[in-house]
């Protein structure tokens, strides 16, 4: 199997049981998670530390999240891919339900996850959503 999706199966299963020991194995200790600045949770969020940061953040944001769709795209080299997918959940804030797409970069280090880039398909939105904007 190659190396980015066994990470990204891996990394779903994990996540999809609520492994958080399973997912911190999955993380470079080099690991970056390059949120965009439009989101509700901007920033670079590093190691495993740093991902879980991020998950109390978005937790905190969006409740009843659902991933459909979920597509993962191997390229050229075996060091990285890209995943696409639908996002649908409901804003804490609010009370109103969002459905968007998304696409996200990985690259791998070592046989781990090295950093997780997501590129939404409208920042605005998810922002407008929330009540931020």
């Amino acid at each position: 199997m190659n190396l980015a999706r066994y990470c990204v199966t891996e990394w779903n299963r994990a996540f999809g049981d609520g492994d958080r020991e399973a997912m911190n194995l999955l993380l470079h200790d080099e690991f970056l998670l390059i949120e965009p600045e439009g989101t509700p949770y901007p920033g670079i969020y590093r190691g495993a530390e740093g991902w879980w940061q991020f998950w109390e953040k978005f937790s905190g944001t969006w409740s009843d999240v659902e991933i459909a769709d979920h597509r993962i795209f191997l390229g050229d080299s075996p060091d990285e891919c890209a995943i696409m997918m639908s996002l649908t959940g409901k804003s804490r804030a609010t009370g109103e339900r969002f459905q968007t797409s998304l696409i996200e970069n990985w690259r791998f280090r070592d046989g781990k996850i090295l950093e997780m880039h997501p590129h939404y398909c409208d920042t605005y939105y998810l922002r407008r959503i929330t009540g931020q904007l």
